[in-house]
């Protein structure tokens, strides 16, 4: 019997009423039990593996198909998020040749904007570069030795001043206007160097950024026989990561690119991945495994 749209126990039944909280109870405790066999579910597939004659109940198996779905999913979305994020680099990224934003907050503004035009460089891409390789500090020597301003290393300086009576090699102060420790001579060949990198990588100023921490060699060694792609050198990943949150800060309305939130897409893409890929294989393995059980040969 029915009344208002609840059942109602007839006379001599034994069937109990549904009320409107037996009802709710009911929906939790189901939302409940799913949320549970859907998380567990990969563990319980796992262990059946390597239960013998016996067979774990279909809807364990049915959540896990669930699960791995949305696994997939997700892993399909992050990639296609980080596809488009990357265009959206690239993108922003090419703009410091189109756009240049001279700067004039930082200690020797007039040269950094002098020899970045010169080079073809915007001004502010450089400015990040110093505060980020010596604090804008003139006498900066490094742990690999590398001097000044924007942290050449001797061999470098060498290349760019063939003629100079320094070798760059002495500890500071700078010895003549000829010097690694000259700002002047210093910046005229860090952004000498920085253009010659940028066009070696066509332009590309992630990779410049690159081989400008870790050396243009290991850089393209690297992209030869692995992948394009900054190198998986801790260091090397998280400079360019800094000048390029430097950077966009400075040029913030030309780099609305948030690189955080890019990297944090390729880790879940790459954690999405795997997931998915061991998920298949525990399934398949347990399909196969549950299949010689059924066979009566076996």
């Amino acid at each position: 019997m029915v009344s208002g749209g609840y059942y109602v126990a007839r006379p001599g039944s034994s069937r109990p009423a549904r009320t409107p909280f037996t009802f709710l109870i009911g929906i939790i405790r189901t939302v409940f039990m799913s949320a549970v066999m859907l998380v567990f579910s990969p563990f319980v597939i796992l262990v059946d593996i390597f239960r013998r004659n016996r067979s774990v109940s279909r809807v364990w198996s049915a959540w896990f198909m669930v699960i791995l779905g949305l696994v997939v999913g997700l892993s399909w979305s992050t990639v296609l998020y980080v596809s488009q994020q990357a265009d959206k680099a690239a993108s922003v990224f090419s703009s410091y040749t189109q756009v240049r934003s001279e700067v004039t907050a930082f200690p020797f503004s007039d040269l950094i904007n002098l020899y970045s035009v010169k080079y073809d460089l915007d001004p502010s891409l450089v400015a990040s570069i110093i505060s980020q390789e010596s604090h804008f500090k003139p006498t900066a020597v490094s742990e690999t030795g590398a001097r000044g301003l924007m942290q050449i290393m001797p061999t470098t300086w060498r290349e760019f001043n063939p003629g100079s009576q320094c070798t760059g090699e002495h500890d500071p102060p700078a010895t003549g206007s000829d010097c690694i420790f000259a700002v002047e001579a210093n910046l005229r060949t860090g952004i000498a160097y920085l253009r010659a990198l940028l066009d070696r990588f066509d332009g590309d100023v992630i990779m410049a950024l690159a081989a400008y921490n870790a050396g243009a060699a290991r850089v393209m060694r690297f992209e030869a026989e692995e992948a394009a792609g900054v190198p998986p050198f801790p260091e090397t990943r998280n400079y360019v990561q800094r000048i390029v949150n430097y950077w966009s800060g400075i040029r913030h309305d030309a780099a609305n690119f948030d690189v955080n939130k890019f990297n944090l897409a390729r880790r879940m893409q790459r954690w999405l991945i795997v997931t998915s890929v061991i998920m298949w294989f525990v399934f398949f393995i347990w399909v196969i495994r549950k299949a010689g059980m059924a066979d009566p040969k076996s």
